[in-house]
């Protein structure tokens, strides 16, 4: 009986290979990343920048060229980075906001300008980057408007 649940579960899997092809990260490439075709975005599965979405993959590499933490690159690209809707997201309970999910000790960024400016503010503020920081970025922000 525990045979047959087996090859069945195996004949299944093989018919429809798309239900473990969900996110399957495909290639990676030496950086532990690759392009997301379906989004046109490139995001990583191994690495420092694991589980943040980049613009591109030239993004990722201006950023780990210049030494910027994860939590910093995740930031600045999650301002970089349309937000999609969860098709599932009100079945389950997941609440609309501008918030990508993150473990308790990345930063979650806000969209908008006035609250990136807002979280800029707060990370001044709790000493997480320097003056000099707040203002380069703070003038970077405002150059998109």
């Amino acid at each position: 009986m525990k045979y047959g649940g087996v090859v069945g579960a195996t004949v299944i899997l093989c018919l429809f290979p798309y239900l473990v092809e969900a996110h399957s990260p495909g290639a990676l490439d030496s950086y532990g990343c690759h392009d997301d075709k379906r989004y046109g975005t490139y995001h990583c599965h191994r690495g420092n920048y694991q589980t943040i979405e980049f613009p591109s993959k030239s993004a990722m590499l201006k950023a780990m060229q210049g030494g910027v933490a994860p939590g910093q690159a995740k930031l600045e690209a999650e301002s970089e980075v349309p937000k999609r809707e969860s098709l599932l997201g009100p079945l389950i309970g997941e609440r609309q906001t501008d918030q990508r999910a993150a473990s308790t000790s990345e930063v979650i960024v806000p969209q908008g300008v006035e609250r990136r400016l807002e979280v800029l503010k707060d990370l001044r503020d709790n000493g997480l980057i320097s003056e000099s920081e707040y203002n380069e970025k703070k003038k970077e922000i405002l150059g998109t408007l």
